[in-house]
């Protein structure tokens, strides 16, 4: 079983957070959770169980972290996750954002950076 709760993997796991463009409705979220829950719980690399978690926070992050300490997630197994939210997960293309999705904060999380970067605009 490599499917573990992301408060039980090590400080220095890999981790990857994929925003969606908008907040997943009820049944998307749930129809994401599920599928990511089964495709973590197989989720290998080199036919070696991965030890991974994830967690979806305000509906439109996912992440997923591997703790590498005891097998290291492969280009393979990366390109595995990304099929899995593609294909089986519902997710499009286009409602993925890899990189910075600082933009997509919620206006309480806007205003906890602002009070310590003043010049950050909305």
């Amino acid at each position: 079983m490599s499917l573990a709760p992301l408060d039980t993997l090590p400080e220095d796991s890999r981790l990857w957070c994929f925003g969606a463009s908008r907040a997943l409705e009820d049944g998307a979220l749930q129809s994401v959770v599920d599928s990511m829950s089964w495709f973590i719980e197989e989720w290998t690399a080199h036919r070696r169980d991965l030890r991974a978690g994830f967690d979806v926070l305000l509906g439109r992050f996912m992440v997923v972290a591997v703790d590498e300490s005891v097998t290291g997630a492969s280009g393979c197994s990366l390109d595995a996750l990304m099929r899995q939210l593609r294909k089986h997960a519902g997710v499009q293309d286009t409602d993925v954002t890899v990189g910075d999705t600082l933009c997509y904060f919620p206006n309480e999380f806007y205003e906890m950076c602002h009070k310590e970067f003043p010049g950050v605009r909305k």
